[in-house]
């Protein structure tokens, strides 16, 4: 589960907290996203956010329309972590909370500890980021 609050966008339809089951969840401006921001300053398919086994991850697109984690500039693949910012256009997103759950079955279960792991090592961090462009891609391909 994803939870996070919109708490400014041009879209005021939007503004206000989630929490959604998904382990995938595309924001955009575009009508084929998981959220629908009507944002002048959002691209067509902004940013996505998924979950992985042990972490969350956002993946940004590099298009014309920048994104901001932390007030950081960002592109590409991401961990994300409960109480990051996500500036994206004019809408501001703060990650609030993420419940690991089993990804492939039920009798899969991750350490509480696992997310820390990854937050303190970076090298099992980059492996991460791979292992989440792989993911990402067979997501998109269909395969996943």
């Amino acid at each position: 589960m994803i939870e996070f609050a919109i708490s400014k966008s041009p879209d005021q339809d939007v503004v206000h907290n989630y929490a959604l089951k998904k382990r995938k969840l595309t924001i955009g401006s575009g009508e084929k996203n998981s959220l629908i921001i009507d944002d002048d300053l959002m691209g067509e398919h902004h940013f996505t956010i998924m979950q992985t086994a042990c972490s969350l991850i956002g993946q940004f697109s590099d298009d014309t329309y920048p994104s901001y984690l932390n007030e950081k500039l960002v592109t590409g693949i991401i961990v994300l972590k409960i109480g990051d910012i996500i500036r994206a256009g004019d809408t501001t997103l703060k990650i609030t909370n993420f419940i690991l759950r089993p990804l492939f079955n039920r009798q899969e279960f991750i350490s509480d500890k696992c997310a820390e792991i990854f937050k303190s090592n970076s090298k099992q961090t980059a492996l991460l980021s791979q292992i989440a462009e792989q993911i990402s891609t067979l997501q998109n391909s269909g395969q996943y």
